[in-house]
């Protein structure tokens, strides 16, 4: 596969030169060494759980193919290895697995974990998007005025930008081979609290406290600008003081009307376990609002959401009309309970998800997994959406981007299954062949002290399916322009295709 960001026109000396060059500046960090007897250790312990929880450890990849990612890791820490050295390798060989919920967790790794690792003052000082294999700068957070939005920058310490961004996808997680997706990640936006590029750049590169970008502005102009770089701390201060403050149980949603007769609803996250903001009775009066002001048009604005709670199940009541059967996932977990000697590693939300005996019937092998599994009853995981009233009858728009995995991903497979509503906008994430999720166990190393998410709930399609994302109705792609201007080109398709709704819904992308 052509490396990203190369067109088939490019000189292969080029191309080889920029690789080699690559991998000069791919210098990992010094420190105290972890002995190989105790990373052998913190193997067996991975092994153990993966072997025993995953239920999708070989949707993508067959037993031998993760047996030698084993016997290569082992390989890799022979002779020991620091922490840096065992993070990136296990991001590696975790990114094999093509599973978009198995990862070192950058939210889940113990304090002094994230403190040895994640705080260096190595980051760069802007946000920026990657465009057709670009990083494009989206805000300028240093002192130098020429990173305007809409820059592109070329080379990164003399390393070309598209060989940073091939550099780090391996180390990136997403199902199958969704690369928007891995791609998706690895931009600077914020407001997260981790963002990807900034922690595997700052390990795979290890740069120093000042960074040489040579950019190219949109008349086509180049020049080379010098930066200094920023910590962890100062990114977050950044973030906090360019996103509105919202407490955690307060609406973390936004309602607005685009039109007398077109209310937009932009929903940046699901992640709402720990919140006790009443999200359903928030739906449940924006549906009256839509009812009493008679709106034609309703926009559901998802981009960005990686997803969290099933909030796409309540959304959809007030959007059928009968009920409806969410089909075509059988859901599965690969043990019924977990070995004492490994619980010890483990830790979830749920205690039910150590023993799975009561809700869960032994299975012949199957087939797409290539493992035995368990099946989850069908009353354990609701599988039928009941409408609510008030029903929206009018037009809807579901705009989505490759951020959309997990929740969000599935949202948009019911809005097209059920016929609901439109999709516009950039292919998702996620993966129409199904994904691992649900329920997590967060396995912690005891030696290196790295935390390892691993998913508890395989959902499968009874039916073989391709390995990508969905691609939307209508597909509408940012240009640097776009950025450079701050227009929203997908909001602005929407809004003109509904500058005369009617009172039903369209057909129009179905």
């Amino acid at each position: 596969m052509r490396p990203a960001g190369f067109t088939g026109k490019e000189n292969m000396k080029q191309m080889v030169t920029s690789l080699l060059l690559a991998s000069q500046m791919v210098a990992l960090p010094s420190g105290p060494m972890i002995d190989p007897a105790a990373l052998r250790a913190d193997l067996q312990v991975l092994r153990q759980a993966l072997m025993t929880v995953h239920p999708g450890l070989y949707r993508y990849q067959s037993p031998a193919q993760i047996e030698a990612e084993f016997t290569g890791l082992e390989r890799k820490f022979s002779k020991g290895a620091t922490q840096a050295e065992v993070f990136l390798a296990l991001s590696k060989f975790t990114a094999n697995i093509r599973c978009g919920h198995t990862f070192p967790s950058f939210w889940n790794q113990p304090d002094e974990t994230q403190a040895n690792l994640f705080m260096t003052k190595d980051k760069l000082p802007i946000a920026f998007r990657w465009i057709g294999g670009k990083m494009i700068v989206t805000r300028n957070d240093s002192k130098t005025p020429d990173l305007r939005p809409g820059t592109m920058i070329t080379k990164i310490n003399d390393v070309p930008s598209e060989v940073v961004l091939k550099t780090l996808l391996q180390y990136v997680k997403a199902d199958g081979r969704n690369d928007a997706k891995r791609i998706a990640e690895l931009q600077l936006q914020g407001p997260k609290a981790w963002e990807a590029f900034d922690i595997y750049y700052s390990l795979a590169y290890r740069p120093s406290d000042k960074f040489k970008l040579q950019i190219t502005q949109l008349d086509g102009s180049k020049q080379s600008v010098s930066v200094d770089a920023i910590d962890q701390e100062a990114r977050r201060k950044i973030r906090a003081e360019q996103t509105p403050k919202v407490n955690n149980n307060e609406e973390l949603w936004q309602f607005s009307w685009a039109r007398p007769d077109t209310a937009v609803l932009k929903m940046p996250t699901w992640a709402l376990y720990n919140s006790k903001w009443n999200w359903q009775e928030y739906l449940r009066l924006k549906f009256v609002e839509l009812q009493a002001k008679g709106a034609s048009t309703l926009i559901l604005d998802v981009r960005g959401n990686a997803g969290g709670n099933e909030c796409g199940d309540e959304i959809m009541r007030y959007l059928v009309s009968d009920r409806q059967s969410v089909p075509a996932n059988q859901t599965f977990v690969k043990y019924q309970q977990i070995p004492k000697d490994l619980a010890a590693h483990l830790n979830t939300w749920d205690p039910s998800y150590y023993d799975w005996s009561r809700v869960s019937k032994p299975l012949q092998p199957v087939k797409m997994l290539n493992t035995s599994a368990y099946q989850i009853r069908s009353e354990t995981l609701s599988a039928t959406i009941f409408p609510a009233t008030p029903r929206f009858s009018g037009k809807v728009f579901v705009l989505v981007d490759a951020e959309n995995s997990s929740a969000t991903f599935q949202f948009a497979q019911q809005v097209r299954n059920f016929k609901v509503g439109t999709l516009v906008g950039q292919p998702t994430g996620g993966n129409r062949r199904g994904i691992n999720g649900g329920a997590i166990f967060f396995t912690t190393l005891p030696n290196s002290r790295i935390e390892i998410d691993i998913p508890i709930i395989a959902y499968v399609p009874t039916s073989n399916q391709p390995d990508e994302g969905l691609v939307p109705d209508v597909v509408i792609r940012d240009t640097r322009a776009d950025i450079a201007t701050g227009r929203d080109s997908v909001m602005d398709w929407v809004l003109k295709q509904t500058e005369s709704a009617g009172g039903t819904r369209s057909a129009f992308g179905r």
